[in-house]
């Protein structure tokens, strides 16, 4: 029996609100977590890489671990049409971790 796995996401910054949802095996999404407080600028469009460096947990359920390989998608949640019909949501991240 496999154990359910965490994931860590650390996120740099994000425009629109734009925050990570994971798809693991294209059978188990997780719940688009809320979004963090973030600089106000456009951050990622005008070279600034440095926002509130939040961090996103998961817990992926261990039915969802396949022996072999698995995938693991990662999307931009937002709920936002972003900056004026051309900026989609976003975020940049430092780092994944998965334990």
């Amino acid at each position: 029996m496999m154990r359910s796995g965490r994931g860590f996401w650390r996120s740099a910054n994000a425009k629109a609100n734009g925050r990570p949802q994971i798809t693991v095996n294209d059978t188990w999404t997780s719940a688009v977590p809320a979004a963090a407080t973030e600089p106000s600028t456009r951050t990622l469009t005008v070279g600034s890489y440095r926002g509130n460096n939040h961090t996103y947990e998961y817990v992926i359920p261990a039915a969802q671990s396949l022996t072999g390989t698995n995938t693991l998608r990662i999307d931009a949640a937002s709920g936002s049409a972003g900056g004026g019909g051309y900026l989609s949501p976003s975020y940049g991240f430092d780092a994944l971790d998965l334990l």
